[in-house]
């Protein structure tokens, strides 16, 4: 049955989260910008592999637990100066343990 209406479409599923995370990027501009100063921070160098529930620890604490990233935190590990390490889960009890990507630092301009 046709309806039309396209639910499932992965190469449309995966623009809309490119343009969202722009969007939530572009409006938090400055948060996100700590954030993956912090990311540098704790990958020491590249000698430690880096996700997005380290930052958002440190972030949690400087803004006494307050989300302040959002969506933007889906544009922490972007640009070239991170290379994919793996995958761990998430502790972070809002993501049921969700799927996490691991990150190495390998350098770059900020």
């Amino acid at each position: 049955m046709k309806t039309g209406l396209s639910l499932f479409d992965y190469a449309e599923s995966q623009r809309r989260a490119e343009i969202g995370i722009g969007l939530a990027a572009e409006n938090n501009a400055v948060r996100l910008a700590e954030a993956r100063e912090i990311a540098r921070e704790l990958s020491q160098g590249g000698r430690v592999e880096v996700d997005a529930d380290m930052v958002q620890r440190v972030m949690y604490a400087r803004y006494n637990g307050r989300d302040v990233l959002g969506n933007a935190a889906g544009g922490i590990f972007r640009g070239r100066e991170w290379s994919f390490a793996g995958y761990s889960k998430s502790t972070r009890i809002q993501s049921h343990g969700n799927r996490l990507c691991k990150w190495t630092y390998i350098g770059g301009t900020k």
